[in-house]
């Protein structure tokens, strides 16, 4: 592939995926690592990690740009009053622009596949637009993927690049496992007899700074265990983790093209097996064996596969083909379907140029228009995200009559206490709502009796429903 063609992908890639970063509107769980970052000091946001069920990496990302984006957009109105926040998702665009780089310039593959993976689904918007910690993984992917035959050479490099993939997601340990001890085998076991004293003492050394990453990575979210209760009510079955890769691989919906597909991965795979069982290049098929297991086994006990996670595979995939470096046609030939394939899904890509990804930014400016700064707003317990656009005001869970924590940990649901915090918290003052769409069925059953008592009006009506999630902003006013 010439490298004018190289530099021209490049291009296109980087201003296609900025145009849909730019134009996505955060959603939940990319507000609330902005807000953790933005408000708790470096040890708060350590102990905050056991309730998000994440590494501080993320955070720590993000900390320097939240103050940034203060400083910048002081004073500022409107849109720009809110404009801060993009810095998250710019993270995300700089990290996968780092990914394509490699990709189009160092990896082994053949250039129409090279442009398959960038036009894909996930690489082109879902990690780079979709702004959290997933989209650190495809760049260290593809890093360790480039030194990976260089494991000699570069032990320490490659053993800290080990040591963040670590930090990324609880997803890829099975992999940081699978190849730390394909290291330790190759690098240190294999050839110990061989090595000098300063060779033992440099893999050695290397070897035990990955130990050191993984070590501090468990500690932050082991005790999310006794404290996060929906780890154990909210997992998969097997048959659901599998029915989401089934989804995710094979998004067509018919039975013969399913049965196809499989067929055609098991003759693969099996193809693979044959050809590289006594070669380097088996551990390549043993380390996509056990970073998808690894992933479907906590998927089914400990946290389910959904949104980036389901992607994930995607990229161990091109991480494994890449470092079997096979000069034939046929695993470019694999990239190059299993990418078309995620095209299936780019329709919400599309929706997301001209439709919010979640509306609270518009309830923002909702907020902003019709409450005074520094006035109490009743929220539940997902709502408090809406803080990460208007830090401004005194919330107060709805649920709880305590004011809320906007990083606090996830409580569970509990019945709307529209009563008793009009007679407790407002003593029988107007006072406004912030509702999010989950759980609105019964909220809207509960209003229906309510407006009895309250005079309870939306304010603010979105002509276009969000692609993720709603907000509501209303207005309860004591009396008839």
């Amino acid at each position: 592939m010439k490298r004018y063609l190289k530099i021209l992908g490049f291009i296109a890639f980087a201003l296609v995926s900025l145009t849909f970063t730019l134009l996505h509107e955060q959603w939940r769980d990319e507000l609330q690592a902005w807000i953790i970052a933005r408000d708790l000091s470096f040890p708060k946001m350590v102990y905050q990690m056991r309730y998000e069920g994440h590494f501080v990496l993320w955070s720590l990302l993000l900390k320097p740009f939240t103050l940034l984006g203060a400083y910048l957009n002081s004073g500022a109105q409107g849109f720009w009053a809110y404009g801060g926040i993009v810095w998250m998702n710019l993270i995300s665009w700089v990290s996968m622009l780092i990914a394509a780089w490699l990709l189009i310039f160092r990896s082994p593959f053949k250039g129409w596949a090279k442009f398959a993976i960038l036009i894909s689904y996930p690489m082109l918007y879902y990690f780079p637009a979709v702004s959290r910690c997933y989209a650190l993984i495809p760049p260290l992917l593809f890093g360790l993927a480039m030194l990976y035959p260089r494991q000699k050479e570069r032990p320490f490099l490659y053993c800290i690049l080990l040591g963040f993939l670590a930090h990324t997601h609880s997803y890829m340990e099975g992999m940081v496992a699978m190849l730390f001890l394909i290291f330790c085998y190759d690098q240190i076991l294999k050839p110990w007899k061989t090595l000098s004293v300063k060779e033992r003492k440099h893999m050695v050394g290397a070897a035990s700074l990955t130990v050191l990453f993984v070590l501090l990575a468990f500690l932050q979210v082991l005790p999310a265990f006794g404290v996060r209760t929906d780890l154990s009510s909210c997992t998969y079955t097997l048959q659901r983790t599998l029915q989401v890769l089934q989804e995710t691989l094979i998004p067509i919906e018919n039975e013969w093209f399913e049965w196809s597909c499989y067929g055609v991965l098991v003759l693969l795979l099996l193809v693979l097996f044959w050809r590289y069982y006594r070669s380097p290049n088996i551990r390549a098929l043993f380390v996509f064996v056990g970073a998808i297991a690894w992933q479907i086994g906590f998927s089914v006990w400990v946290y389910p596969m959904m949104l980036q996670r389901e992607y994930l595979f995607f990229f161990i995939l091109i991480f494994v083909i890449w470092i079997i470096r096979s000069s034939g046609r046929t695993l470019s030939v694999v990239l190059l379907v299993v990418s078309l394939l995620t095209l299936t899904r780019g329709g919400k890509a599309i929706q997301d140029l001209y439709k919010p990804y979640s509306n609270a930014r518009i309830v923002a400016g909702y907020m902003e228009r019709n409450i005074p700064k520094g006035s109490i707003v009743a929220c539940d317990n997902l709502s408090k995200v809406i803080s990460a656009y208007q830090p401004d005001y005194k919330y107060v869970s709805i649920e709880t009559l305590k004011p809320l924590n906007p990083y606090g940990p996830q409580k569970g649901w509990r019945t709307e206490k529209i009563r008793e915090f009009s007679e407790s918290v407002m003593a029988g003052k107007s006072y406004f709502y912030v509702r999010s769409n989950i759980g609105i069925r019964m909220f809207y059953v509960r209003k229906s009796k309510l407006e009895k008592l309250y005079t309870i009006s939306r304010i603010g009506e979105d002509e276009v429903e969000p692609i993720q999630e709603s907000y509501y902003l209303y207005k309860v006013k004591n009396g008839m």
